[in-house]
């Protein structure tokens, strides 16, 4: 199992219980699995996101926190999210899945205020 950091501001403003985010082999099958693509162009910039986003959000149906991050590749931008959910039992943080969002959906977020630019925060 891995494990990097998030920002205290995230910690604190979702009020964590922790800045530890667990990623285990399980967490990487789902996101091979079920996003294959964004999994196979993006699994080398998961800490990245995770430690450095440009926009977090809360997630309320799901109850976690989404990590977004904009990553230029050949002139092209993509929005790449990662969750980030606590466990019921006891609350550690896992980053539960991976994928790129398309540009409206992610303007559409942002204007209604579900992500906030991290250095709002």
């Amino acid at each position: 199992m891995e494990s990097c950091f998030l920002k205290q501001e995230i910690v604190d403003k979702y009020s964590l219980k922790d800045n530890i985010v667990y990623i285990g082999q399980q967490n990487y099958n789902h996101m091979q699995n079920h996003h294959f693509d964004d999994y196979n162009l993006f699994s080398n910039k998961l800490f990245e996101i995770i430690t450095k986003p440009d926009y977090v959000g809360w997630n309320t149906d799901q109850k976690s926190v989404e990590l977004i991050k904009e990553i230029t590749i050949k002139k092209k931008i993509y929005y790449v999210l990662v969750a980030v959910r606590p466990t019921k039992k006891n609350r550690t943080l896992f980053a539960r899945t991976m994928y790129c969002m398309s540009r409206n959906k992610f303007y559409r977020r942002l204007h209604s205020n579900r992500y906030k630019n991290i250095l709002d925060i």
